[in-house]
């Protein structure tokens, strides 16, 4: 009993960490929602972990994959970066941060789409990652009139 509590405390722990490398890889050059206090974007923070832990038991069909990936690179072209009031990005800044986001969007759309057919599990979190990345752009940039890179 002890093993299985321990094989599935590290299937957890590995969701997690690859969560948080696909999140904090993609929102900081990406932006979008911002809390206003530390408290707060930690529970967002922990809200999409459990969500993206919990609908990772669903499967996904591979038409669903390519619909998220598509409108997570959308969302990558036309609206990043999306600027926080508190840091505004110069012209080079949004252009750099634009091409990066891009980049890094095809990658693990790429990474996503191939790996669905041998390593599901690790499809269904990035997929569902980048949902909720896509989902936090368009909520930054439409809360409280964020700013979009124009150029």
């Amino acid at each position: 009993m002890a093993s299985i509590k321990i094989t599935y405390s590290c299937r957890i722990g590995k969701k997690v960490a690859n969560q948080v490398n696909i999140l904090k890889c993609n929102y900081k050059l990406a932006g979008g929602y911002h809390a206003e206090t530390f408290l707060k974007c930690k529970i967002v923070f922990v809200f999409i972990c459990i969500s993206i832990i919990l609908l990772s038991k669903m499967d996904l069909p591979f038409i669903t994959v390519i619909l998220i990936m598509l409108l997570y690179n959308a969302a990558s072209a036309l609206i990043t970066p999306v600027e926080n009031i508190n840091k505004p990005l110069n012209d080079n800044e949004k252009l750099k941060y634009r091409k990066i986001s891009i980049i890094l969007s095809i990658i693990w759309s790429a990474i996503s789409i191939f790996t669905y057919f041998n390593s599901i599990d690790s499809c269904q979190i990035i997929t569902l990652t980048a949902f909720f990345i896509t989902l936090l752009m368009v909520i930054g940039k439409y809360r409280k009139g964020g700013n979009v890179n124009e150029s």
